[in-house]
This record gives C-alpha cells, structure tokens and sequence, in this order.
C-alpha cells in the first residue's frame, strides 16, 4: 500500500481533492494532510509516507523549498504538485526539483485526473521493482565497509553517463550504490582506497569528481543520502589543486551543521559587485564564506545577461556568455565567468563616457523602475531615488537605455501587464490599472503597439503554448524515467 500526504493551503481544495477519489482503488492510503510546508515537513517526521501531493503556493515554507527539503531529507519520497491551470513556469521548475508529476486544480473533475492518477502510481511501482539496480539491493543496510568512493557530478550531463561509473575496474570489483545525485561504491579491499582515486580521477576525465569518505563503517547508506548536497558543495568549492578529495563522516556531519547560511543569490542582483571594487571582494569573499547551493548559479547567471541585454551588452554577447554557462563546473569556474560579465560593464561605462558610479545609480534606476512601474508618476521620481538631478538623469537615462525615460517606462508597464495576463485570471481593466494605466483602452491600444497583438489574445496564446510546453517536459520526462 503506498501511503500519501497531502499539502495544499486552500482547505476546500484540499478536502475536495481527498474526497474525489477512491484512493484504495490505486493501492494508496492518505496518512495525513498539513495546510502550510511547515506542518508538512512536520508530519512526515512521524509518519512513514510514500508519495507528497503538495501546492506550489504553501506560506510560509514554498511548494520549491519543500520539494527541495524532501529530496535532500526523504529521498526515497516522491512528489506530484498540484498547480493552477497558468502555472506553467512553475510546474517545470517543479519537476526539475523532482516532481514526477503535476495535478492540475481546475480539471480535477475530468477524467484526466484519474488518468494521471494511474500513472503517477504505475510509476512508482515501477521505481519500486528496480530500485536496487545499481545498489546491489543494499541501501537501507549499514555500510560494509570503513571506506567508500563517492563520484560527484561536474555537469548535468555526467549524472546521466553511470555506464562511464560502471567500466571503472573500481566499481566492478565493489559496488555502486545512488546516493542522490551521486553515487557511491564501498572499498571492501585493503589500501583501496589511493588507487581507486588515481585510477578513476585518470578515466573519468572532467565529468566527475571523486572523493574518498572513510569512517564509515556501521553507517546507514539511506543516512548517507541526507548529507549528499553538502559534499557536492565541499567539491563545488574545493581548490582545484587540492584534487582528489578525501574526508571523513564526521568531517561531512561537521559541513552540514556547518551550513546555516541564507541559501540565495538575490541580495547580488544590484550589481554592485560588478562595477565597484569592494563590492567584488564582498562578492566573492561572501560566497567562498557562506557556499549557497551550486545549482543557484546558473538560473542566476542566466537572469542576468536576460535582464540586462541590450543595456550593459548586445544580443551576440548575451548569447555567448549564456552559451558558456554549462561549462562552468566548480566556483573558480563561476568567478572567472562573473569577472568577465564585470568587464562588460566596464566597457559599458566606457563606451557611454561616464564613471562606473553613475552607471552603478543608472543600473539601480532601472531596477527600481522595474519593481515600481505602476506606481512612478514622473521621472524625478527615480532621479531623486538614485541621488541624481533630474536633468543629468534624462541625459544619461536616454543613452544608456537607447529611448528616452518615458518609452522605457511603458515597456517595462506593458512587460508586467504581461506577466499579470499569464498569472492571474483579473480581468483586463484590472490588469490595465495594476500596470500602471489610467485608461484600459489606451493600455490595449498601446499594448497592441508594442506586443503586436491586444492583451486578451496575449492570454490565451500564452496559455496554450504553456499547456504543451507542460507536456511536452512532462512526456519527456517520463520517458526518460522508463528508460531508465
């Protein structure tokens, strides 16, 4: 019997979902239902579950965090969210966090509920009968032995070429067990443990890292699953010249009770490290302290060179620098990447004659004027928010963003009109006025203009593209989990 929780902050949702269905039908039995992330970390302290059905939408703990903590905590628990029809965006992410599936709120009375239902169920059974696979059927069991080689992915790639794990003469004389998105093989012969790390540091090339964990003995492999994140941060920001790794168990329990630090890149978004000296330094001093997650970097790097195209670099520059984001495998990788977009500003603030510290305040203008343009009346408004005359501010403004202060303006209104046309379901008036727009006629006008069609086509377009851009993710995935 697989046993299921289900989270949703929306109690009628909630029960209407657990009632709709005969869940012994599909082999399944509810356990427990929490209204908020919290309660449900909380409740599967003490119930043994199986399967989460959680919202993305849950205060105070989000649906992402708590598919993140249930993957790092309980990685044998799988997760299926349940989404509103125009969370498309978040559903992808969703399952990229783990998810193997997605409910959809508004067809929960159609039959494609129950269809997807068997699916999700046909999928765990089949996880279920080749989970130990690679594992030589001894996950849950203490480690046989003191030591063990633990290969960590350098690219996404590599998570996917186990064969490459398999022709290690290593690996064939022990076994190979997962262990989150790495995996271990324990040494069960004497001295193993320097040849198993030369030989296999020589045949794996760049892909992977291998590190050599002793004092293991008696420990629980499931346990070891728990801290899986922390060694992939150990050799994310590792000196280079320091490979192979070795460590002990306590060592690895001292890097994860070690790892309180706000897991995040946002507070990094000004800029302030690109165009100041000090700002660097606090940069990079601040990462090497603090080592946030490695999978943060390359949406956070992609965001930059989306958000600031066309201001502080072209196009063809935008496209080369995200081309090159897969190539960066470890945080000396990462610094040398962030450096280059650094200079890129740098010329920016050459090319338009100016200090890098009016560039800093018309970088801060832009992000300012992003997050408030439904609300700024006039351009004094931002020149005085970034300590600049008015005058000087237009001046500058216009060459930097290559149209004057008031076009930019309305593109960055018409941008989150978008975003409230593909999110919500407000009408169009509503989202005119939450825009910024005073006239819902002239915001139709306008955002036929600039987005080539009138917002109500926008919405629905949008929505289907992001209905089959959902199904598609999810198809391929799933395909690729039966061919597992």
């Amino acid at each position: 019997m697989i046993k299921a929780i289900v989270a949703d902050s929306e109690n009628l949702v909630r029960k209407g979902f657990l009632s709709m269905f005969d869940w012994s039908s599909f082999g399944i039995r509810i356990v427990g239902e929490a209204a908020d992330g919290l309660s449900a970390l909380r409740l599967l302290e003490t119930e043994e579950a199986d399967l989460l059905f959680t919202d993305i939408a849950l205060p105070p703990l989000s649906g992402f965090e708590l598919l993140e903590r249930v993957r790092l905590l309980y990685p044998h628990i799988r997760s299926v969210v349940l989404a509103r029809h125009s969370e498309c965006d978040s559903i992808l992410r969703a399952l990229r966090l783990g998810a193997i599936d997605y409910i959809v709120k508004t067809r929960l009375d159609s039959d494609e509920a129950e269809t997807t239902m068997l699916g999700i169920v046909d999928r765990l059974r089949w996880e279920e009968n080749n989970r130990h696979r690679y594992s030589g059927g001894v996950p849950f069991k203490p480690m046989p032995s003191d030591t063990a080689l633990v290969f960590v992915p350098l690219s996404g790639e590599a998570r996917d070429e186990v064969r490459d794990l398999l022709r290690l003469p290593i690996v064939r004389r022990n076994s190979l067990t997962a262990l989150g998105r790495m995996w271990l093989s324990p040494l069960h012969e004497p001295d193993a443990g320097d040849r198993g790390l030369r030989d296999s540091a020589a045949q794996l090339g760049g892909q992977w890292a291998v590190v050599l964990v002793s004092g293991l003995a008696g420990r629980l492999q499931s346990g070891l699953q728990h801290l899986a994140d922390y060694l992939e941060r150990l050799v994310f920001y590792a000196n280079p010249a320091q490979s192979p790794l070795r460590i002990t168990y306590e060592q690895w329990l001292e890097l994860a009770a070690d790892n309180g630090h706000r897991d995040e890149l946002t507070e990094h978004e000004d800029l302030r490290w690109a165009l100041n000296k000090s700002g660097w330094e606090a940069f990079a001093g601040g990462i090497r302290e603090r080592k946030p997650s490695p999978c943060l970097f390359a949406p956070f790097a992609e965001k930059l060179c989306k958000e600031w195209n066309g201001l502080l670099f072209p196009a063809e520059k935008r496209d080369k620098m995200i081309a090159a984001i897969p190539n960066n495998r470890i945080w000396d990788d990462w610094k040398s990447w962030f450096l280059h977009f650094a200079e890129q500003a740098e010329r920016r603030a050459f090319e338009l004659s100016v200090s890098k510290e009016v560039l800093l305040s018309l970088v801060k203008a832009v992000r300012y004027m992003k997050r408030n343009s439904h609300a700024i009346t006039n351009q004094k408004d931002v020149a005085d928010h970034v300590n600049m005359s008015r005058s000087y501010f237009s001046l500058c403004f216009a060459r930097f963003a290559g149209q004057p202060f008031g076009s930019a303006l309305q593109g960055m209104r018409i941008e989150r009109a978008k975003k409230l046309l593909l999110e919500t379901d407000e009408p169009i008036y509503k989202i005119a006025h939450d825009a910024g727009f005073e006239d819902d006629k002239y915001f139709s006008r306008l955002f036929r203009k600039l987005a080539g069609r009138l917002p109500s086509d926008y919405r629905a377009e949008g929505r289907r593209h992001s209905a089959h851009d959902c199904e598609e993710y999810y198809i391929e995935t799933r395909g690729n989990a039966g061919d597992a």
